[in-house]
């Protein structure tokens, strides 16, 4: 699966340095947090939902069907 990015201020700076690193990646991020705050929400985010999956793990898989 192809994917595009949209970065701009590519030319120098941190816009560079992004693109030059999403290119040289083998697999790309489906979303980029930039900054602290940022990687922290999408952190306490992921937390809870981890969180939220443990809660319901066993009644979820419990309504598992054998096909």
């Amino acid at each position: 699966m192809s994917r595009v990015w949209l970065v701009t201020g590519a030319n120098s700076g941190f816009g560079r340095a992004i693109t030059e690193a999403a290119v040289a990646a083998e697999r790309t991020p489906l979303r980029l947090p930039l900054g602290p705050d940022a990687v922290d929400a999408v952190t306490g985010h992921l937390d809870a939902v981890r969180a939220e999956v443990a809660a319901w793990e066993e009644v979820a898989r419990d309504t598992g069907f054998d096909s």
